[in-house]
């Protein structure tokens, strides 16, 4: 298989649901910049590697197995991680019947990650789908979407029963309290305090469910946070990591460097004009 493979098509055999554009990459470690908000619909699924996908000031750290999906009109952003960039396939679509065919699925209510690592066959399917749409058989494509959609219900029904689980709030409560103190230093020792349950039952429950430990999920809602500051104001780097929560402007540029291949005098360059 090629680094990248492209399709795209203006054509919509069906109103309803049509595919805008698919293909497949094989990211480079590469400078990070903001993508801008789309209107369609978009689900990237990942085969290889690993990279950070921001959305809606949620941060998520995937691997091979997990997807992401990006509504239309979104702002979002996602990097493959220097150290083992991410190799994922992915579809646009768009059509009268496209939120509802989704939400059937389970992208609602801010769901916009997903994991499959029962067989190839979501793999199969996004590659299906390529393929026909580059022999401009685009009804057959069709046909393999609604397969995919099929494999994304019945797959995401038997999470929400599988994943219900009693500490799911304590996992709620945790993020919550990152998201509204991430910039005074705290440690995870501070958010199992703050939920009066032991550390290392935290970590666990916390690895379990997001699939990143307590502490990564920190950083990498800093970087987030630091990404949004460097794009959007003036201040000194030196102030912005005081104000996401790094102790020091030394620590905040190696974590920053480490996380996104780019210093963070760096990443703000690719955004002057």
């Amino acid at each position: 298989m090629n680094k990248i493979g492209i399709f795209s098509t203006e054509l919509k055999p069906s109103n309803e649901l049509y595919i805008f554009e698919c293909g497949y990459e094989h990211c480079e470690p590469r400078d990070p910049y903001q993508y801008e908000p789309i209107d369609y619909y978009l689900i990237h699924y990942i085969l290889e590697g690993e990279g950070l996908f921001f959305i809606n000031d949620q941060c998520y750290h995937l691997k091979a197995g997990d997807g992401f999906f990006i509504p239309p009109d979104t702002a979002n952003n996602y990097y493959a991680l220097k150290d083992n960039p991410w190799v994922y396939r992915w579809i646009g679509i768009n059509g009268l019947k496209a939120k509802e065919l989704l939400s059937m699925c389970g992208f609602k209510n801010d769901n916009f990650v997903f994991r499959y690592t029962e067989d190839n066959k979501l793999d199969d399917y996004f590659r299906n789908i390529y393929e026909c749409c580059c022999d401009d058989d685009l009804y057959m494509a069709l046909g393999y979407l609604y397969q995919l959609f099929s494999l994304l219900k019945v797959d995401n029904h038997e999470n929400v029963v599988d994943n219900y689980s009693p500490y799911n709030e304590y996992i709620d409560k945790g993020i919550n309290f990152i998201k509204d103190n991430y910039y005074k230093n705290i440690t995870v020792s501070d958010v199992s305090n703050y939920l009066t349950i032991d550390r290392s039952y935290f970590y666990k429950i916390f690895k379990q469910s997001m699939m990143v430990t307590p502490q990564q999920y920190i950083i990498e809602y800093r970087i987030q946070k630091a990404c949004s500051l460097l794009r959007k104001s003036s201040y000194s780097i030196n102030k912005i990591s005081d104000l996401v929560g790094f102790s020091s402007q030394a620590y905040f540029s190696k974590i920053f460097k480490k996380t996104l291949g780019v210093t963070p005098f760096e990443y703000r360059n690719t955004f002057i004009k």
